[in-house]
């Protein structure tokens, strides 16, 4: 685990309270997503990083890119952030505040990765699969990839299960050398 999600966990979780006290999940889920893009690009970086820019000039800057109106206490988010320099932990921000966001509705997110796209019949049975295995809702994410041949990766939680072709013949390969 990277220091960041050491760092992020308590930011995490005072936005999703602060989220779940304003029956606001969707709206902060959505914004959290939108800055994590656009501070992982380098340029922004710079920005952020530069103590020339004040930070009036800095969150007007990251709400810019913000579909809508922002609410005023993500304002106040984005600020407690930069002030304390944990803007650049916004990315596993997300990610923790997902987590307890799912925790919370009881769904559970698949992460599907397949070099072709999915059928809804094949969507359904590894939905359905999922739901009897986690007793929980699914939501299926479908991630084409050209990376992979055949097969599919599935990613739930921090469980990574790989029926890729290419892992199966890495799986060959070791055990000929051995």
């Amino acid at each position: 685990m990277s220091d960041n999600y050491i760092y992020a966990r308590p930011y995490a979780e005072a936005a999703f309270k602060t989220a779940l006290e304003d029956n606001n999940l969707k709206l902060w889920k959505e914004t959290l997503g939108i800055i994590s893009l656009v501070v992982a690009d380098m340029k922004t970086k710079a920005i952020l990083a530069n103590p020339k820019i004040s930070n009036d000039k800095r969150i007007a800057f990251l709400i810019s890119f913000l579909p809508k109106k922002t609410d005023k206490k993500i304002t106040q988010f984005l600020n407690i952030l930069l002030n304390t320099k944990r803007i650049f932990a916004i990315k596993e921000i997300y990610e923790i505040y997902n987590l307890l966001e799912e925790k919370h509705t009881n769904v559970k997110v698949v992460y599907v990765e397949a070099p072709f796209k999915l059928t809804p019949a094949q969507v359904n049975v590894l939905k359905s699969k999922f739901e009897k295995k986690y007793k929980s809702k699914i939501e299926i994410k479908h991630i084409l990839s050209k990376n992979l041949i055949a097969g599919i990766k599935i990613k739930i939680d921090d469980e990574v299960r790989d029926f890729s072709a290419k892992n199966h013949l890495s799986q060959l390969e070791d055990q000929l050398i051995c």
